[in-house]
């Protein structure tokens, strides 16, 4: 599908079936760069990023490397 063609399906599809939480995604997709994008946060979240954050600094985590190993011993049962 060449580029023409696959822009006029996105805009197509952005117009008529995408439900708006999607659009705003694409919209910050878009956006990367813009340093003006502001994104909030729901109360909840804003929750669990300070809890995660705490963990984090309370040394609650687990590296990439450990999470692995742990993956791959839980797949071998």
């Amino acid at each position: 599908m060449d580029t023409s063609t696959l822009r006029t399906d996105l805009i197509d599809k952005i117009k008529n079936s995408l439900d708006d939480e999607t659009v705003l995604d694409i919209a910050r997709l878009v956006n990367l760069n813009n340093e003006k994008l502001i994104v909030v946060f729901t109360e909840e979240q804003q929750m669990r990023i300070n809890k995660s954050l705490l963990d984090y600094k309370e040394g609650r985590y687990v590296t990439g490397e450990v999470a692995e190993k742990d993956i791959q011993e839980w797949l071998k049962d």
